[in-house]
């Protein structure tokens, strides 16, 4: 593996070799400090460390594939594992542990702890504890074991790891279909190849710590946002990189007194073509000429009701009148004052007069009073005075007389004018500054709008006194014309001044943008040439950025994983493949078409495999097809593993007919050899295959443990040992219960109890084997799968006659007094030394009498 990592250290650089001797030295990842050391070698390398540091040679580093051992003793103290009772020990033999037992019975638990420690294809696995509530305790469980020869013992919590038993290796039954899927990470990392790995690992994380540092380098310019748009200096700082020249940056950050002068100049520039002021004197334009339009429509309106004409009519009206009320006196004064009515100008005389030439009017009396034989028509009396005749006469002929119509005309016409007159205001003004402001901020009212305020007061002095002769006196005076002209011509010069601003604005914008543009220019160069420093200092974190840029790909892992695949193929794929098809030879399924072949992922080394046409293994092949070519991916990549740590297998043999379960026996039974093998099974027939197989020469020497698991109503997982076939011997459960009535009598004592229990359980074994081995002659043995009929005529049928009701007694009481079978709901006694006693003297009889 060396060479392959070596070689691409070589062509990357100082820094790799570096990290190649720490990773090889370390077999694992680096610290903080560590990757620190690289990196900086790193910078070195690209000319960005630290002067005077020198990075000294590196040479190739020695590797030796470092493993320990690993040996399970025992497992122990389990609580809130599944059902699994407490108090159980399982121990497990240095080479092969069987435990046997039927579904539901506890095995998968025992398993399950152990998978969870080690690497399995299948990956998840849970553990519950009893999920009827059976335990409240935490899980637990207490795991002796060996590494490197050493005795350990490691407590587990349900939730730690133990960095010595990941090593343990696990097939069960949901790995076939992993195990055969297309694609997928190969369980055991061949010897070395997990440097591969490593070193990608510590690719990313320098990557990691190089793009952190690339980070790092700030080439912003904090007063870069000040500058304004679209300036020649905002895009020549904006674009700033490694390739810019000094002498662009020092042509724009030239800044004199003449740039200084032309920015001022500008700025004044630009104040005089102020769009706000502009557009309040465009205003301001509009409101002189709605003023001018007021005061002309009032000067007009005047002039319409005011002439020669009409002022000369109403002295004509004024004379009428005069002339009109001294005709209206004559003939009337004479005749009322010499008749004492009083009051006869009054308004009640006249209208009282006037009401009775109405009344005489409708009663016909046309000529009325015609004669002196009238009589008067208010009081009926006869009218014989003359003078009386005379007076009603004058009043009926001054009310139908039309000179009180003629002056009632004239007074209206007179008042009308007069009316008209007086409405006229002699205090026109302007309201607004049309013609400026005084001293005293008030609008200036022009001399000729002053004269027409006097010729209008005039005109009303003279009109408002009703003066005939001072009217028809009156030079008619008021400058009408010419006022209107003035405020027409001021108007005209108003409108012309409004257009030209207006025009000024529609072309403002693009006066202001260019004068702005210019002083955005100028004041970016200004900028630019204060701020110098900082620009010379980002260039060169700009070039130093790019240097490190530009070496980012020194740390892509695909070189790495090239290597990774160069190496596999020449030093791993072969062997592979031909340790697979011996593999698949072994289980007689070399014929199986099965085509194998390896890519690379971040290092990891990934098998590819298909049947006829690419399609999977597990769409094509039967149940028992699939588990044996999943059992010799499994033991083929076992082989490759660097480190010697136990193999577990959970039902390896479902679905496999019982020629290929002898083949898993034997090569399981080989695989012991080399390595710790435990099994859990409930395949009877597996287990009487390895019992047959181990009492061969061939597998003689290897050591065998073997347990049956049961169950009662509350509990799973009771252990009891099945004695290996060369360890069941009347004589050997003969001296095993012997030495417990030969242990000191102190310690007999202190667990009398325990004693018997444990002497009734070798006793029910001992029994076991003399019906196999004496009673019956070996004819029938529970573990083994023929009959052996020449034994037959050897059985001593008349013993079995004379002793078989007292052995069963005694049987039937030993399995009474152990745990883990199914016992009678009330014991009538507890197991005790003495009858043990008894009841092995007994036995010991009856074996001498068959024996």
């Amino acid at each position: 593996m060396i060479d392959y990592l070596w070689e691409w250290a070589e062509e990357t650089g100082n820094w790799a070799k570096i990290l190649v001797q720490k990773v090889v030295q370390k077999e694992g990842h680096l610290v903080e400090a560590e990757r620190d050391e690289v990196y900086s070698a790193f910078l070195q390398g690209i000319g960005l460390g630290k002067k005077g540091q020198e990075t000294p040679e590196i040479t190739r580093p020695a590797f030796s594939a470092s493993a320990v051992d690993i040996e399970l003793v025992k497992i122990s103290d389990i609580c809130g594992v599944n059902r699994l009772a407490s108090k159980q020990s399982l121990e497990f033999s240095k080479d092969m542990t069987v435990v046997y037992g039927e579904n539901g019975t506890g095995k998968t638990g025992y398993g399950r702890v152990l998978k969870n420690f080690g690497y399995c294809y299948d990956a998840e696995t849970k553990i519950h504890p009893d999920v009827n509530g059976g335990c409240s305790c935490k899980q637990s469980a207490l795991i002796t074991y060996k590494a490197g020869g050493i005795d350990q013992v490691f407590t587990w919590d349900g939730a730690n790891e133990c960095i010595d038993l990941a090593g343990i290796s696990f097939f069960n039954n949901n790995c076939v279909h992993l195990s055969l899927d297309g694609e997928r990470t190969l369980l055991v990392s061949p010897i070395g190849f997990h440097l591969f790995t490593v070193m990608i690992k510590e690719l990313d994380e320098l990557s990691k710590l190089h793009k952190a540092k690339i980070a790092t380098i700030d080439t912003s310019l904090s007063w870069e946002d000040s500058l304004h748009d679209e300036t020649e200096v905002q895009k020549c700082v904006s674009s700033l990189n490694k390739k810019t020249r000094d002498k662009d940056i020092d042509d724009l950050a030239l800044f004199t007194v003449k740039h200084e002068a032309d920015l001022k100049a500008k700025k004044d520039e630009i104040k005089k073509v102020n769009k706000e002021l502009l557009s309040k004197e465009i205003t301001d334009r509009n409101q002189h000429i709605t003023e001018l339009d007021r005061l002309i429509k009032v000067i007009e309106g005047q002039q319409t009701k005011v002439s020669e004409k009409s002022l000369k009519e109403f002295a004509e009206n004024l004379t009428s009148l005069d002339m009109l009320k001294s005709k209206e006196q004559v003939g009337l004064k004479d005749v009322v004052e010499e008749k004492g009515v009083q009051l006869y100008d009054s308004p009640e005389f006249i209208a009282f007069i006037k009401a009775a030439d109405q009344y005489i009017t409708k009663i016909g009396k046309k000529n009325y009073p015609s004669g002196e034989e009238e009589v008067c028509v208010y009081c009926q009396q006869k009218l014989s005075d003359k003078s009386s005749l005379e007076l009603l006469q004058s009043y009926r002929k001054l009310l139908n007389d039309t000179t009180q119509q003629d002056i009632a005309k004239v007074t209206k016409n007179i008042k009308i004018f007069a009316d008209i007159i007086a409405l006229f205001s002699e205090e026109n003004q302007f309201n607004i500054a049309v013609y400026g402001i005084d001293d005293d901020s008030a609008a200036i009212q022009p001399d000729f709008l002053k004269t027409y305020n006097s010729a209008i007061k005039e005109l009303k002095k003279v009109v408002s006194r009703q003066v005939a002769k001072d009217v028809a006196d009156y030079k008619f005076a008021v400058p009408f014309d010419e006022t209107i002209s003035t405020l027409e011509a001021k108007k005209e010069e108003i409108e012309i001044s409004l257009a030209n601003k207006n025009e000024t604005l529609s072309n403002l914008n693009e006066v202001e943008a260019k004068l702005q543009k210019a002083i955005n220019e100028l004041e970016d160069r200004k900028t630019l040439s204060e701020n110098m420093a900082d620009v010379t200092t980002a260039l060169a974190k700009f070039k130093i950025k790019y240097v490190l840029e530009s070496n980012s790909k020194l740390f892509s892992s695909r070189k790495i994983s090239d290597k990774t695949t160069a190496a596999r193929n020449e030093l791993v794929a072969d062997e592979f493949q031909k340790t697979f098809e011996a593999e698949l030879k072994f289980f007689r399924r070399s014929n199986a078409p099965v085509s194998m072949s390896f890519k690379t992922d971040k290092g990891q080394s990934k098998i590819v495999q298909s049947i006829s046409d690419s399609y999977k293994l597990n769409e094509i092949l039967s149940e028992g097809e699939q588990k044996a070519i999943a059992l010799a991916e499994f033991l083929t990549e076992l082989q490759f593993d660097k480190g010697k740590s136990p193999a577990v297998f959970d039902d390896p043999v479902t679905s496999l007919d019982h020629k290929i379960i002898d083949e898993v026996a034997r090569r399981l039974l080989k695989l012991s050899k080399e390595r710790q093998v435990i099994i859990f099974t409930h395949s009877i027939l597996l287990l009487n295959s390895i019992r047959q197989l181990s009492t061969s020469p061939l597998y003689s020497g290897v050591m065998l443990n073997m347990y049956e698991v049961q169950m009662d109503e509350k509990n799973t997982g009771y252990l009891e040992r099945i004695r290996a076939p060369k360890e069941e011997s009347f004589n050997k459960f003969k001296a095993d219960i012997s030495n417990i009535f030969n242990l000191p009598a102190e310690e007999r004592d202190s667990k009398r109890d325990q004693l018997a229990a444990d002497g009734y359980g070798l006793l029910r074994s001992a029994i076991e084997v003399l019906v196999e081995s004496h009673v019956l002659c070996g004819t029938v043995r529970r573990y083994q799968k023929n009959v052996a009929v020449t034994n037959f005529e050897k059985i001593k049928t008349d013993k079995i006659d004379e002793h078989r009701e007292n052995l069963s007694i005694i049987f039937s009481r030993c399995c009474g007094f152990i745990d883990g079978h199914t016992n009678p709901d009330e014991i009538p006694d507890k197991p005790d030394l003495y009858s043990l006693k008894a009841d092995f003297d007994a036995v010991q009889v009856i074996f001498k009498a068959f024996n």
